[in-house]
């Protein structure tokens, strides 16, 4: 049996999420959200993700 090695991997991850923004209308709401203009913590669903690198890591 071989011994097991300890690797270092990056990942891409995509999470989709609802961000509810109060604006005077819906051209204001837009330019904030563009601008990341968000009061709160922004936490959401993983919906996808890849590997981007793996590298053995000193133990």
């Amino acid at each position: 049996m071989s011994e097991l090695k300890a690797f270092r991997v990056e990942l891409d991850i995509t999470r989709v999420v609802t961000v509810v923004i109060e604006a005077p209308n819906a051209m204001a709401a837009r330019e904030k959200a563009s601008n990341l203009e968000f009061d709160h913590e922004i936490a959401g669903e993983i919906t996808q993700w890849a590997v981007k690198d793996v590298v053995e890591a000193d133990r």
